[in-house]
């Protein structure tokens, strides 16, 4: 899928769920998907399953949220690059 229409996408899918409060599981290889729908985020060792980091992430979740803007703030960026970083862990 083209980029444009991922990222639309992405802002479907989080609006109903932070609407709702409920609980959804997404699974990805995108840190910055993961850090954008996700409030807790586990990265997985490649075998055998087992969760090898945990990043809490304290964004903004409500509907009205602007996306563009927490995509290109300084906490999102700082995330992603934690993130990144545990997911290139041995």
């Amino acid at each position: 899928m083209d980029a444009l229409t991922r990222e639309r996408l992405q802002e479907e899918v989080r609006t109903p769920a932070a609407r709702l409060g409920t609980t959804v599981l997404f699974v990805t290889h995108s840190a910055e998907e993961a850090v954008l729908l996700g409030s807790r985020v586990l990265v997985m060792a490649a075998g055998p399953g087992r969760v090898v980091a945990e990043l809490p992430v304290p964004l903004d979740r409500a509907p009205t949220t602007d996306v563009a803007a927490l995509r290109s703030s300084a906490e999102f960026a700082h995330l992603r690059g934690r993130l990144t970083e545990a997911m290139r862990r041995p």
